[in-house]
């Protein structure tokens, strides 16, 4: 099967796991859980949980005002406005994504847990800052 193929049924797997509201964890997603601990919400630069060639996430435990000047791990990607997966790793609280900084223009809600590893449309390559709800 082609890449090309693949990557349909995987944008149509995630369509329909996200309309269903189930999360979507990729095999490869076991290696990127072990960059991101417990408490974190992270987010990488590609779909699938990967940035370029590794598991490089940006992270927070509290908030990011404005991911302006965040970096995905030891790279030279900026975070801001080029998250492609996300993963609520926290430990109680739904995390809230917001195409403006300083919490502007909800895009969606995260619950704890929760990953999605190809975010489309609006919400890819749109992430501005980030909170848990007990700091929002």
């Amino acid at each position: 099967m082609s890449r090309k193929s693949n990557a349909w049924i995987a944008r149509v797997v995630v369509g329909a796991t996200i309309a269903t509201g189930l999360s979507v964890v990729a095999p490869a997603a076991a290696n990127a859980l072990e960059g991101c601990p417990a408490g974190y919400l992270c987010t990488w630069r590609d779909d699938w949980f990967w940035t370029q060639s590794g598991h490089e996430a940006a992270k927070f435990s509290m908030y990011i005002p404005n991911y302006s000047g965040h970096f995905y791990g030891n790279t030279s990607f900026g975070a801001s406005n080029t998250a492609t997966s996300i993963l609520n790793a926290g430990r109680y609280d739904t995390a809230f994504m917001y195409a403006g900084i300083n919490k502007r223009d909800r895009l969606f809600e995260i619950p704890v847990g929760n990953s999605n590893g190809l975010l489309f449309g609006y919400q890819n390559d749109n992430i501005e800052s980030g909170y848990f709800a007990t700091y929002n």
